[in-house]
Order: C-alpha cells, then sequence, then structure tokens
C-alpha cells in the first residue's frame, strides 16, 4: 500500500484507532459529562432566578409592612398609641364603637396587627426557603445578597450578644432563635397550598380561642411576646426594631431598587448611625453582618433617589 511495508502499515492501523478511541471517549467525556454538568448548573441557576422573581414582590410588600409598623412603635416621638398592652388583651371583647374613634378594639386591633405583620414576613421567607432547598444560592449574586439580608433580620431578632450595656440584665428583650422563627413561619403557611399564608381573621380567631399558647396558637401567642408592655426605658426590644427597620429598608432596596419613598431609606440611615449607642459598643453588628455594605447600599439609594426627581424635574421642563 503506497509503497510502505507491512510493518509501518500496521503501526499506522494501530495508531489510527488509538486516535479513534481516544477521540471516542473525548468526545462521550464531552457528552455525558461536561454537557450533562452544565445543563443541570443551567437548571439551577433558572430555577434560583424563578424561585427569587416569584418571591420578590410578596416577601417585599411584607418587609414594607412590617418596616413601617415596628417604626412607628419605636419612634422615641411616639406618644400617639399604648404601649403597655399586655397578652389578656386577646381574651376580651371589645364591641366597635359606633364614632369609629380610637379605643379599646382599636388597640386590639392594632396590637394582633402587629403580631400578624411579623408572623406573616417569617411565612415568605420559609417559603422562600422550601423552594429554595439545597441549591447553590452562592452561584448568584442577587439570591446571594437576598440571604445576606435575610440573615440581617435574623440577627437582630435572635443575637442576645447585641445588647453591648454593662446593665443588660436590667433590661427587658425578646429573643426569638432561628428554629423558632423558623416554626412560627410554618405556622404561617397554609396547608396543600402554593404562596398561600393564614388570613388575619383566622389568624386573630386563632389567637382569640388560645389566648395562652397552650394549643394552635402557640407560636402566635409566643411572637405577641415581642410587643408585650413595650417600655420606653431599657427594653432592648425597641432597639430591636429600630435595628430591623434599617435591615428591612435594606431588604426592600435590594429586591426593587428604588421603589420606596427616599424618606424612608433617610429614616434608615439616621438609625443605622444611632446603632453603636443604642446597642451599647461598636461590636453590634455579629458575625456575618457587613454593616459596612448596608450603610453603602443605603447611601447609594438616597442617592439615586435625589438624581431619579432631578431627571423628573428636567424632564418636567422639557415638556
Amino acid at each position: 500500500m503506497f509503497g510502505l511495508p507491512l510493518e509501518d502499515i500496521l503501526k499506522l492501523t494501530v495508531l489510527g484507532s488509538i486516535i479513534t478511541v481516544l477521540g471516542s471517549l473525548v468526545a462521550l467525556y464531552l457528552k455525558e459529562v461536561l454537557a450533562v454538568r452544565s445543563f443541570e448548573r443551567w437548571k439551577s441557576r433558572q430555577t434560583l432566578i424563578g424561585v427569587y422573581r416569584r418571591y420578590q414582590a410578596p416577601i417585599f410588600l411584607a418587609a414594607d409592612e412590617l418596616a413601617g409598623r415596628v417604626y412607628g412603635l419605636a419612634r422615641h416621638d411616639n406618644d400617639r398609641e399604648i404601649q403597655e398592652i399586655q397578652i389578656s388583651i386577646l381574651e376580651k371583647d371589645f364591641d366597635r364603637p359606633a364614632h369609629c374613634m380610637v379605643g379599646d378594639h382599636y388597640f386590639q386591633y392594632r396590637f394582633v396587627s402587629n403580631v400578624y405583620r411579623f408572623c406573616s414576613f417569617l411565612g415568605w421567607i420559609e417559603l422562600y426557603r422550601r423552594d429554595i432547598g439545597t441549591l447553590d444560592v452562592d452561584s448568584l449574586d442577587r439570591n446571594r445578597l437576598l440571604e445576606s439580608c435575610l440573615g440581617n433580620v435574623r440577627s437582630a431578632l435572635a443575637d442576645g450578644w447585641v445588647n453591648q450595656h454593662d446593665d443588660i440584665k436590667d433590661w427587658r428583650d425578646c429573643l426569638f432563635f432561628r428554629e423558632e422563627l423558623r416554626a412560627i413561619g410554618y405556622r404561617m403557611v397554609c396547608d396543600g397550598e402554593q404562596l398561600a399564608l393564614v388570613d388575619f381573621g383566622t389568624f386573630f380567631e386563632t389567637l382569640r380561642k388560645d389566648p395562652k399558647g397552650t394549643g394552635d396558637a402557640r407560636w402566635f401567642v409566643q411572637a405577641a411576646h415581642f410587643y408585650v408592655g413595650l417600655e420606653r426605658k431599657k427594653d432592648f426590644r425597641m432597639v430591636r426594631m429600630r435595628m430591623l427597620k434599617v435591615f428591612l429598608t435594606d431588604l426592600m432596596e435590594v429586591l426593587q431598587p428604588g421603589r420606596i419613598d427616599r424618606s424612608q431609606v433617610e429614616t434608615a440611615l439616621e438609625l443605622f448611625a444611632s446603632i453603636e449607642r443604642e446597642t451599647g459598643g461598636p461590636n453590634w453588628a455579629p458575625k456575618g453582618v457587613d454593616s459596612g455594605a448596608i450603610k453603602r447600599r443605603l447611601q447609594y439609594a438616597s442617592t439615586s433617589h435625589e438624581a431619579n426627581r432631578f431627571m423628573i424635574f428636567l424632564q418636567k421642563l422639557k415638556s
């Protein structure tokens, strides 16, 4: 063959066979291993994006409702509401006054509403965590940043060492440890329903039937203690509420930048500046809470709001 000796032909045949086998193995590896891994990574990313988009709006709305209420309670100049409400208010029947002005019925509603907003936020977080499952949230920036914001909120509610005052034993407080936060959220999720939480009416009736928290309302009553008998002095729950206002505002800006009013961002920045003083020391941020990143995001949000207002003003001038 082409004048080649038989020995050389055999060598070429063996070499060709080796190359063919190696080519087949490489093709098989690319098809069965790399392609599958690439597809699995793509599928996981798409799932993460889908979960993020599914919960983006409900978590934002729940955070907005909770942030407004806790800030209203924790404001230093709030003298409009009765603070010293006890859990016993759940056991009483109050008639709705004909004039519909502020009265016992209103204060009972307001108290239950405070608890409901707190539990609803935790309910949406529980639904989000269920859908995330074992997916790698660090593979996408948006999910990783959302997890960081949620971690800050949990820290404000669960970490005792945030209170650095020397007389810490003289302060009132109410901690919800991380598994307890999940238990409250789990109790808010409707069985067999997708993206559905216990409605306010059912929530109210559950509390009324079990105000001592020995039955179905156990975790709801636990949540209610965050608001029971609030005091102006040496009540660290008020500090935690102001921290929640900061962290929830940061969370909302991460979820939907520019949607909330600039005044909310400015309020969060003012509260952020006072956290060190109110917690009793500079080490208020537990491990994992990047306080610098929170401040930068809020400052950027404030600047962006101002820039957007200026652009709208220019557009009006042109028109």
